[in-house]
């Protein structure tokens, strides 16, 4: 799969025109094809026409989230995080371990916290999601969490039901 390239025409259709069935096998096609390289513009968008179009499964978008833009990136997180908790952190570890990002890890904590309530995401789901964050190192030093209580504190439509659990969060990690 590596060696046919995420550009080749053939592999781009059968992404887009895979049988049913072959979700899992498409899925295992696109992880291998991004892990060490970023996905290419055609791969993205192949991606994103199969999600929109024929099976909205939020896990085929997680290969492909150092190509989408930031509102896309921030529209796909109510939908991952009601998965399970493997697949969150692998969300969170490519949002912030991969180059380039949509998301700075003070945007994907803030993110996080603000889930619209519309969505139906169980707030247990939100918690887990926020805490997989603290438990990565590039969310937990004293100048990204500064900016996110502060963004938080100053957000217009208010604060977030989880403020006061990360700023205790925020004591404990940085005393």
């Amino acid at each position: 799969v590596r060696t046919v390239g995420m550009d080749s025409r053939e592999l781009l259709k059968l992404v887009s025109e895979f049988p049913a069935g072959g979700e899992n096998f498409i899925l295992q096609i696109l992880h291998i094809l991004t892990e060490k390289a970023t996905p290419s513009p055609e791969l993205v968008e192949t991606v994103k026409r199969l999600y929109y179009n024929r099976l909205s499964d939020a896990r085929f978008l997680i290969p492909i989230l150092p190509g989408l833009n930031k509102e896309e990136t921030i529209a796909l997180l109510p939908k991952v995080v009601v998965l399970t908790t493997n697949i969150i952190k692998t969300v969170i570890t490519r949002l912030l371990h991969n180059k380039p990002t949509p998301l700075s890890p003070s945007e994907l904590l803030i993110a996080f916290h603000l889930i619209d309530p519309k969505e139906k995401v169980p707030l247990r789901k939100i918690i887990e999601a926020t805490q997989l964050c603290f438990d990565q190192k590039a969310v937990c030093r004293q100048d990204v969490l500064a900016v996110v209580l502060q963004q938080l504190v100053e957000h217009p439509s208010g604060i977030p039901p989880l403020f006061m659990r990360t700023v205790i969060q925020t004591i404990t990690r940085v005393k």
